[in-house]
């Protein structure tokens, strides 16, 4: 090649409400040129004698020639570096293409005509080689080579064209195909600089390339997003420091479905063939349907007439860095899709399908702690107790996605689509749990014991089984149509229902039962604190021998069974016999029984063993089910217009209606399970629930006996009862909120040149009425010791007005400044809404006696919703500053605050308990003295949730998207995406905000090469607060340190391989978390607290793609 050839330039589609980008670069022998094909039209000859509205502000010249070609439809060549030199005159108003382009390029150097075969051709007046290499290429040939690429999408395009390669050829061009993440970089650059508002983008070679299994860590990468590991895998999703309970999250404009306890949304859900693209907007506009204090997310599928035919092929192995640590799980994977993308009647009809199917592994290591206190006269706190589990887990999902496009002419755009989503996450832990009672040996630091050795507890064997199902479906229907050339009308119209079911099995086993005289020797270990929590060393039992585990519960954990008669144990079996007490047992207890003479006791020896060591009902807990079910349904219609204006400040006005109509129930079950040995000491594991041993060496606690707890529950080993009938908070935490809001909107746009700047944006309001309903109950304690509930329904409508404006200026040198202002709202959690609630009581002897009258010290406690909260509502303001040197790099920086006028605060309600007092079970006995005391209060307070609560946050985000060769052009190939976001708020009790990381940063550095890729990935946030599930199926608050992830992808594509059979092929390996992070949450004010960790290990994924 010779040393006159020029850099690289852009080959650019941008079709008719499309933005998509570059396809190919070209080399030129005599100059570089920039080819931008708009979607060419066979009418040519009509096309120059046609009037054209043309919005273009003054920049760049080469941005604004695309967006020249990209209004009046046609196809245009022009020199790229010289166009990238001058500054292009404004276009605003009513032109033909010659006059439009003669007023467009005035004395910038360039000028233009329109040929007969449908391009417009920009010349340079002084170079007359450059001019007759454009004047002789051939658009018909260049037009069959050009293609949408949408890749990383299953449906995406890659075709090159012979006759264009044929014609590169004779025009001396060399053709490289780009398809990579450096084009997917200008993609989203060009929707970040045309957007009238604050957001950021990716698109579909953003989505799933780290890791390919859905959109979360894709998201997470974005400037001021930070994602949330749930289970080893992103799910969660914080905006501008807001949980995703906080953001809206909508799919092709339309409200989207979460399908957990909230109105979050669980983007791991979404697997990445079903997506093209996705917006994040940060700043509001009335048009969106759905806003949230932290940001609205849109994801975006493909429109099939809008993108090439093709069919792809997808399979991808996964591997666990981790090997499974449960014998009966593995820790190998896959994935495998399908994808084809269709066009009928002469383009008229297109049909996208794509079908996907996903067995995802997952490891982990988990270590919690149940806090840390003072015992007895101690200076010093020490652990009070934990767990550890080794889980093991295997996500199953299906996935089905269409899309139907019917487009007659360019007026009328009729679009069906549907998703259907079905999915199973199967997990098993297998570990250990145990209280601590006191400590030896104590080595004290600073006030906290970070070694000792545990006094003798029994130890719970764990084999739960937690099994998480659910289904997705929506469908909709999509109608755009152009009444005339100044009004388009739209209708929408969409149904989508969920259900999912949260089911977790305990079972629990060890040295016998507890209460048992037969029970076996109690544990006895050496522990330290590490910065990963607690590790153990030198225990004193085997736990690894199936003949000396039984399945019976050690702990006395039934004491909500006491009115279930079969557990009263009328006979007293299970005791033992003075023939089977050791002698020194029998001696001990032969004398207990005789001091205890003056009280009433039994008559004989026998009697009194009976008595003392008959199992009760508190000891038929041997294990226990969990099930949450949710279900939802969502119907939205929405209808609106747009009327444009050929001149003035006003440039548009859009008005419509939203309507939504939303349903959410949980239902909160349980079960009590008792092994059939009850009210013996136990059985051990019957040979057909045996899976082999679990491991957990990396805690200390080395091999344990595992078994397989869903099946025996599925097939009736243990004796069941319902939970719902003894736990009045399973009543209280049972509901069905209904929800309907209607949203009346409108958004004006305007652009005008002020003091030579372009400034456009637009102003506009939104007001929404919401009728909202809760059923729940309240759920109490009878006469006979069951749960009586009473049913309770709350009704309440309200409604806000929501105004937002941004404004944009373009200052003409390719620098954007953007300020917005609005007022957006989230509404309350469901889980806060129910009108339901409970009382529950605390069998307590030193609380019952406590002289405190300090309300809520009692050993009462109820908690309730509150159907009447408002929702959270923020005022926004943003201003942010955008650089764009050139079409693959800019810089960019904002400053947000967000005034929350009104937060949910926890508070407290005065409540009387002493109608809910039943003499002889809200009663309490002395373990030394036997006597039997009553509840000295019952006056007390009940918990809920309340509005009224205010606060603040402030922010700074700073990006970056830099082609290396502009620091030097050996670095050629070469590129950095990177952005930090810094937060500073809480809210004005010192609560922190859920989901808010004080310090967050994205980088991703890429290299890409005549196919070849290579790209590193790293997130990292600092700590913030989340939210775990606790008892009785309950959300609870938790902090959680901070995170780096490190992911990284080799991959080549094989589209310019001189085999043919090859040039649809594309093969990748992906690694996510490469630096094996672990996961830890602490005492935010001693990390050496730590409260839990986590462990998943590296994961590993080889991919091959194909298309044809």
């Amino acid at each position: 090649m010779e040393e006159n050839v020029l850099p690289l330039v852009y080959r650019v589609r941008l079709c008719k409400n499309s933005r998509s980008m570059v396809v190919k670069i070209c080399k030129f022998k005599a100059r570089s040129l920039l080819l931008a094909s708009v979607c060419f039209s066979a009418n040519i000859f009509s096309k120059d004698n046609e009037l054209y509205v043309f919005k273009i502000p003054s920049q760049r010249a080469d941005i604004s020639l695309i967006q020249f070609a990209e209004q009046v439809d046609l196809t245009l060549l022009f020199p790229q570096d010289s166009a990238f030199d001058k500054q292009a005159n404004r276009l605003i108003g009513e032109f033909s293409i010659q006059s439009g382009l003669n007023v467009l390029l005035n004395e910038t150097g360039l000028r233009g005509q329109l040929k007969e075969n449908g391009q417009l051709v920009i010349f340079e007046e002084d170079n007359s080689e450059t001019n007759d290499n454009m004047l002789n290429f051939n658009k018909n040939k260049v037009g069959a080579a050009i293609v949408a690429i949408i890749s990383g999408s299953l449906i995406s395009q890659t075709a090159i064209a012979q006759d264009a390669e044929s014609n590169a050829q004779d025009n001396e061009i060399e053709v490289i195909q780009v398809s990579g993440f450096k084009n997917s970089l200008i993609k989203a650059q060009a929707l970040k600089r045309d957007s009238t508002s604050v957001v950021e983008a990716i698109t579909a070679e953003d989505i799933g390339k780290l890791p390919d299994s859905s959109i979360a860590e894709s998201l997470a990468r974005l400037p001021g997003l930070a994602g949330e590991r749930r289970n080893g895998r992103t799910s969660g999703l914080s905006v501008r420091g807001f949980k995703e309970d906080y953001v809206g999250t909508t799919m092709n404009g339309r409200e989207l479905l979460g399908i957990g306890d909230n109105r979050g949304v669980e983007y791991d859900l979404y697997p990445s063939e079903i997506i093209s693209g996705a917006v994040v907007h940060k700043t509001s506009d009335a048009s969106l349907p759905v806003t949230g204090i932290g940001g609205t997310v849109d994801l975006q599928t493909i429109r099939p007439l809008n993108a090439e035919e093709n069919v792809t092929l997808n399979a991808i192995y996964e591997s666990n860095g981790m090997d499974s640590n449960n014998p009966d799980y593995d820790s190998e994977g896959y994935r495998l899709a399908f994808a084809a993308n269709g066009k009928f009647a002469d383009d008229k009809i297109g049909l996208a399908v794509a079908i996907a199917s996903t067995e995802s592994p997952n490891q982990e290591e988990n270590m919690g702690m149940w806090g840390y206190g003072y015992k007895g006269d101690d200076d010093f706190e020490t652990p009070n107790g934990g767990f550890a589990f080794s889980r093991s887990s295997v996500l199953r999902r299906d996935t089905i996605s269409t899309v139907l496009q019917f487009k007659p002419n360019d007026d009328l755009d009729i679009v069906v689509d549907g998703l259907y989503i079905d999915f199973e996450d199967d997990m098993v832990m297998r570990g250990m749990m145990e209280g601590f009672n006191g400590h030896t040996n104590v080595t004290v630091e600073d006030g906290l014991a970070v070694a000792g050795t545990h006094n003798p507890s029994h130890s719970y064997l764990r084999s739960d089984a937690n099994l998480r199902t659910g289904e997705l479906k929506t469908l909709g229907l999509n109608i755009d149509y152009q009444v005339n050339d100044k009004l388009k009308v739209g209708f929408d119209v969409s149904r989508s229902e969920t259900e999912k079911s949260d089911y977790n099995a305990e079972g629990y086993a060890g040295v016998g039962r507890g209460g048992s005289y037969f029970q076996g020797d109690a544990t006895v270990r050496d522990w330290v604190l590490t910065d990963k929590g607690i590790n153990y060393q030198n225990s004193n039992i085997d736990f690894s021998d199936y003949n000396e585990v039984l399945v019976a519960g050690p702990q006395l954990w039934g004491g909500s069974l006491a009115p279930v008669e079969i557990f009263q144990n009328a006979e007293q079996l299970g005791a033992p016999t003075p023939s089977q007490l050791s002698d020194s047992d029998r001696i001990a207890l032969q004398a207990e029984y005789a001091a205890a003479s003056e009280r009433p006791h039994p008559d004989t020896f026998e009697q009194y063993l009976k008595d003392k060591y008959a199992p009760k009902y508190n000891a038929a807990q041997d294990g226990f089910i969990n099930e949450a079910v949710f279900e939802e349904q969502l119907t939205s219609i929405r209808l609106d217009g747009t009327y444009t204006f050929d001149d003035g400040f006003v440039t548009a006005v859009t008005a419509g209606i939203h309507y939504s109509d939303r349903s959410k129930s949980k239902y909160n079950r349980g079960w009590y399970g008792t092994a059939p040995s009850f009210p013996y000491v136990g059985d051990t594991v019957p040979e057909q629930y045996r899976v082999g041993l679990a491991d957990l060496n990396w805690i200390g606690l080395g091999d344990i006996a595992a078994f397989d707890v869903y099946s025996m529950y599925q097939d009736g080993y243990y004796v069941l009862t319902d939970s719902m009938n003894l736990q009045p908070d399973r009543v209280g935490d049972t509901y069905t909120i209904d929800e309907t809001v209607t949203t009346l909107f409108t958004k004006v746009d305007f652009a005008k040149d002020i003091a030579d700047y372009y400034v456009s944006g637009n102003i506009g309001g939104q007001y929404i009425k919401t009728k909202q309903s809760s059923s729940s109950a309240f759920g109490t304690i009878g006469a006979d010791l069951y749960v009586e509930a009473t049913p309770l329904v709350s009704d309440i409508s309200y409604s806000n007005f929501l105004p937002s404006i941004n404004i944009n200026v373009d200052l003409n040198n390719d620098h954007i400044v953007r300020f917005a202002a609005s007022k957006t709202i989230s509404r309350a959690r469901f889980d806060y809404l129910k009108a339901g609630g409970a009382v529950k009581f605390e069998p307590n002897y030193d609380v019952l006696v406590n002289d405190t009258e300090s309300r809520g010290d009692g050993p009462w406690q109820a908690n309730s919703g509150n159907p009447t909260l408002k929702p959270l509502e923020s005022n926004n303001f943003d201003l942010s500053w955008e650089w764009y040197p050139a079409a693959d790099m800019y810089l960019a920086a904002a400053f947000f605050y967000k005034d929350l006028v009104n937060w949910h605060r926890a508070g407290v309600a005065d409540f009387d308990f002493e109608p809910y007092y039943i003499e002889g079970y809200h009663q309490a006995t002395d373990s030394v003295s036997g006597e039997v005391v009553t509840p000295k209060y019952f006056d007390g307070y009940t918990s809920l949730r309340e509005d009224g609560l205010t606060g603040s946050i402030n922010g700074i985000e700073l990006q970056a998207s830099i082609p290396l060769n502009t620091i030097a052009s050996f670095l050629d190939g070469f590129g950095i995406v990177a952005s930090a976001a810094f937060n500073d708020g809480e809210l004005d009790n010192g609560d922190a905000i859920p989901g808010m990381s004080d310090e967050s940063y994205q980088a991703t550095i890429y290299y890409e090469n005549n196919g070849f890729e290579v790209r590193v990935a790293a997130t990292k946030r600092s700590d913030y607060e989340s939210e775990q599930r606790g008892g009785s199926n309950s959300l609870v608050p938790v902090n959680r340190l901070g995170v780096t992830l490190v992911d990284a992808q080799i991959s080549y594509d094989f589209s310019q391989s001189e085999v043919d059979l090859l040039k649809g092929l594309k093969v990748s390996l992906q690694a996510q978390n490469i630096t094996d992070e672990d996961e830890v949450n602490a005492d935010q004010l001693d990390p050496r607290k730590v409260y839990n960790y986590s462990n998943y290990g590296p994961n590993y994924l080889l991919g091959i793609n194909y298309s044809f």
